[in-house]
């Protein structure tokens, strides 16, 4: 197998660049580049030099977002979701917390809050001192509950306004904080955003960030409805793969009715597929290494000045696939030293 390596040769990048407008005899190649947000894209990419090593979560929330304005009924939702594995709830119109949280071990299960009244805060401060509560206000209240964090919500018509929202408003915030982010139908800028986000943070605070994800409501339509799950499935693997630490997967209906039994269970079962069947979480930063998220992570925080802070520090677990093969958490360049194909190209004949 090794030997096979050796027929095949190694490009670099302006090989390609050659090649690609040969093929188009050089009139049609400036039609393959593009613009998104900004930012050139190019037809093809190859090895460039990123990026920082990043902190990934250990492991992901899976939220479920649930109507209160009625708490018996807000309730009964919030056990049939944690009975069918969410690990974190989304109350929306919160009241009445007494009822609300009936039977639930808040001292164990992440609770956000959205679209609260003001009064609702002195009532959440009043039963914190009776009930240990985990989670986050959506919003910048001047709130004093141990482990109950602001939530600075990333704002803009862009992937870059985003990243630059929730940087400037989380210097200001000096807070126990949450930053949310939107996530949105760009699967490769999106995961690039969280990723950017991530090293940004971390580079000029020194702590990592704890990222709340949404999926999207803008890009669902009630005329494609069951479309409307492929696109909250690839959103939420966006989440996953750009380093979330809590996804809420929004039900597929919620942009134009009110969500039901069977779009809350799609809605969370989703999140436990992309883990537990295609083992999105066994690898941390899989996207690391791809030429073209590389790229948009390096495009984004190009106005920054970034220090590689690429850790000292190797934590690495270990899992075993079906296959019985031996999976890393983590790779690192000296894991790759023995590999005998790199540089080499799949789509050229070998050299008989």
């Amino acid at each position: 197998m090794n030997k096979l390596f050796t027929k095949f040769k190694g490009f670099n990048q302006k090989d390609w660049e050659n090649n690609i407008k040969s093929e188009f005899k050089n009139k049609n190649y400036h039609k393959l580049f593009k613009e998104i947000e900004g930012i050139k894209i190019s037809p093809f990419y190859h090895k460039n030099n990123l990026s920082s090593d990043i902190e990934f979560p250990k492991e992901f929330e899976n939220y479920q977002l649930i109507d209160t304005s009625n708490s018996i009924s807000g309730n009964k939702k919030a056990l049939e979701a944690l009975n069918n594995g969410i690990s974190g709830l989304c109350f929306s119109n919160p009241k009445d917390l007494n009822v609300l949280l009936d039977n639930i071990k808040t001292e164990y299960i992440r609770i956000d809050f959205i679209n609260y009244s003001k009064s609702f805060i002195t009532e959440l401060e009043k039963y914190s001192k009776k009930h240990k509560l985990i989670g986050a206000i959506h919003g910048l209240e001047k709130i004093r509950i141990k482990n109950i964090k602001n939530t600075i919500c990333a704002n803009g018509n862009t992937v870059k306004e985003q990243i630059d929202n929730a940087f400037n408003e989380g210097l200001l915030a000096k807070k126990n904080i949450q930053f949310h982010f939107t996530i949105n139908n760009n699967f490769f800028l999106e995961i690039a955003k969280l990723r950017a986000f991530r090293i940004l943070w971390k580079n000029k605070t020194g702590q990592d960030p704890y990222i709340f994800t949404s999926t999207g409501i803008k890009n669902k339509n009630k005329e494609d409805k069951y479309n409307n799950i492929f696109k909250t499935t690839t959103e939420c693997m966006s989440a996953i793969l750009g380093g979330a630490n809590t996804i809420m997967t929004r039900p597929y209906n919620i942009s134009y009715e009110n969500s039901n039994d069977f779009s809350d269970r799609i809605a969370r079962n989703q999140h436990k597929i992309l883990l537990n069947e295609s083992y999105l979480d066994k690898v941390k930063d899989p996207s690391n290494g791809s030429y073209y998220i590389e790229f948009l992570t390096e495009e984004l925080l190009k106005s920054y000045d970034i220090k590689n802070n690429n850790s000292n520090t190797k934590n690495t677990d270990t899992y075993n696939t079906a296959e019985q093969i031996k999976i890393k958490s983590h790779y690192y360049k000296e894991d790759l030293k023995k590999v005998k194909h790199l540089g080499s190209i799949a789509v050229e004949k070998p050299a008989y």
